[in-house]
């Protein structure tokens, strides 16, 4: 559905155009928030079109200029004739915007002309035509550009959102044609469906070709297949990549890329060399790792991967490690000894060490960089002979280590995990956080107090948006699967996107002409997440139902379920998602569908799923 953006009222009263001199500061506030300066030299034609001459990806109709020195009056020209003419005249006006009331058509090239008229009605100087091309129904944009070559492996994807996309389906791959023609059901192509228009697929293979399409999904499902776009990866820059996957790899591998991943991290630190970097890929890895002496940095490549040594040491430097043996993102569990450091002095940072007897033992003089962590719920000590900063520590977090110095930035709340007892240490977060069982985002009735508690000066960049600006301590802080909190509030920040823009008026002119009923309320939108369409259960049945839905213009106040059209249940209560528990289901087939109501009364009901509830048979004999 299109979003119709009503601004002229306000616009004119914070367009500001001074003539007064050849070449004077033009400058723009917006509501304090936004100070924009643009040198502006002046003639007897219009300048400094915006959007500006030749741009991509408008949204909005709002045309602006900078006046001729002696214009009264402003002929305006709009359409999509190359040549505006007579036809395309929208009128003689005073000031310097011109709205198009009737809005944008995705993907459109439109051209423009303004005619500066003198105060005699009759002297007129013909501008200059401008052009731009309105945002189109399908993703625009890339980042990387198409093409890019030498890109970082780390790097992350990004576009332009469709004109009217709510979600985006992610596609990656390294052949063009597999990936312009693989469906969601392509497995290791198609990434998930998402609210946001960045994707961060992990550390890259050096060298590679990645191909990846982005197809936009609108309010009632309609599907926008996006073009294949490209880019090269750059080779590594310092050192070489060793990858560990616990489910694919072998230790007869390589460990050169991810199709040829060793199985376990201690076979990666032996290939390694000082300043390689091994990455581990989520799984159990149950082994005793040890850092052999080497400067390397050993991180989890994605969701964070699990240590454990029942009876034994899980990670341990004893050999001389500096501060450049660097052991980061991991659950580290179920261990007689966590972390084990003699004589060295690591960088520890944004692990969680849990469920063992001892978190972090050290020993003759060791001195490691612990931060950015959680200890909990290990039997008998957290920490020993050292000390953490910016960390959730259950017992000694306040005590002081040799020097007498508490470590700073540290508490001992409950941090709050999802569920630990399964094995899910993620973080709860009312604003949303990740669910690797389902890979899907959820949210909460609580807030972890780990969320932004990490060291303010580190590196928090690849963490989702919205975050507050600083590093979640645990496991998965720093990366794309930290839990999401609100951004800083801005002052006139409609959308709460943390930037103060134009969209951001158009929000508000838009909501006040919806208080004077001049803009029509908006429908919901809504499809059922779980379960997918085609699941088979057996009978008697407990089915949980989940689902997806929005307002674009308001909240949704309620989503009820039904089966073959009979309601089966309602949600209410949106905080922690939406879904219900159909209980006792009887054998059939059922057509399930969801309808959700928004604050203002207007319902839509999703696309109809079918499923199959089928009668338990007795094992044979």
């Amino acid at each position: 559905m299109k979003r119709t953006f009503f601004l002229a009222a306000l616009l004119v009263i914070f367009a500001t155009v001074s003539t007064s001199t050849a070449t004077e500061q033009a400058s723009t506030s917006l509501a304090g928030s936004l100070v924009a300066t643009v040198e502006v030299v002046l003639g007897v034609k219009a300048s400094n079109p915006n959007p500006p001459d030749g741009a991509t990806g408008v949204k909005t109709p709002l045309l602006q200029w900078v006046a001729g020195e002696t214009a009264k009056f402003h002929d305006v020209y709009f359409g999509t004739n190359p040549t505006p003419g007579a036809a395309e005249l929208r009128g003689r006006q005073t000031f310097t915007v011109y709205w198009h009331g009737a809005g944008l058509t995705p993907g459109t090239t439109y051209y423009w002309r303004v005619d500066e008229v003198e105060g005699d009605g009759k002297t007129i100087h013909k501008g200059d035509v401008w052009s731009f091309t309105a945002l189109p129904v399908t993703a625009s944009n890339p980042d990387p550009p198409d093409g890019a070559k030498q890109v970082g492996i780390d790097a992350d994807l990004g576009w332009s959102s469709g004109a009217d996309a709510i979600m985006h389906d992610v596609y990656l791959g390294t052949d063009s044609q597999t990936v312009d023609s693989a469906t969601t059901a392509s497995k290791d192509i198609y990434r998930g469906r998402q609210h946001a228009n960045t994707y961060d697929p992990g550390i890259l293979e050096s060298g590679t070709m990645y191909c990846w399409r982005i197809d936009e999904v609108e309010p009632d499902a309609t599907k926008h297949k996006g073009r294949v776009w490209s880019f090269t990866t750059a080779g590594p820059q310092q050192g070489h990549i060793h990858y560990v996957d616990r489910t694919r790899g072998s230790d007869d591998n390589d460990g050169s890329t991810a199709k040829t991943a060793f199985a376990t991290i201690q076979k990666g630190i032996e290939a390694a060399k000082d300043g390689d970097t091994i990455l581990v890929y989520p799984g159990v890895y149950r082994e005793q790792v040890n850092f052999l002496g080497k400067a390397i940095a050993v991180r989890s490549a994605e969701d964070a991967a699990v240590i454990e040594a029942p009876g034994d040491f899980a990670v341990s430097f004893y050999m001389g490690e500096e501060s450049s043996s660097v052991l980061e993102n991991f659950v580290i569990r179920n261990s007689f000894i966590g972390i084990f450091i003699a004589g060295s002095s690591p960088t520890i940072a944004n692990v969680t060490v849990v469920n063992n007897k001892y978190g972090i033992e050290a020993y003759v003089r060791a001195e490691p960089n612990v931060s950015n962590s959680i200890f909990w719920h290990n039997s008998s000590d957290d920490l020993f002979g050292c000390q953490a900063h910016y960390s959730c520590i259950q017992r000694g977090g306040e005590v002081p280590n040799r020097d007498g110095q508490a470590g700073q930035g540290n508490f001992s709340a409950d941090p709050m995990f999802v569920e630990p007892q399964n094995g899910d240490y993620h973080l709860r977060s009312q604003r949303g956080r990740y669910w690797p069982e389902h890979n899907v985002w959820v949210l909460d009735k609580v807030t972890s107090p780990c969320i932004d508690s990490g060291d303010p000066t580190a590196d928090y960049l690849q963490e989702p948006r919205p975050n507050g600006g600083r590093i979640n301590m645990g496991a998965y802080g720093g990366t794309a699967y930290a839990s999401l909190s609100e951004a800083p509030s801005l002052d006139c920040d409609s959308n709460r996107d943390g930037v103060v823009d134009m969209m951001d008026y158009a929000l508000l002119a838009e909501n006040w002409l919806r208080c004077c009923g001049a803009v029509p309320n908006q429908p919901p939108c809504v499809f059922i997440t779980a379960p997918t369409n085609g699941t088979q259960f057996r009978s008697p049945a407990t089915i949980e139902l989940e689902a997806h839905a929005c307002d674009i213009d308001g909240i949704v106040v309620k989503v009820e379920f039904y089966a073959n059209g009979d309601k089966i249940g309602a949600d209410d209560d949106g905080s922690d998602g939406w879904g219900i528990v159909w209980a006792d289901c009887p054998e059939g087939s059922y057509k399930l569908t969801a309808t959700a109501t928004d604050n203002r009364g207007a319902t839509t009901s999703s696309t109809e799923i079918d499923i199959e509830i089928g009668v338990s048979r007795p094992p044979r004999r």
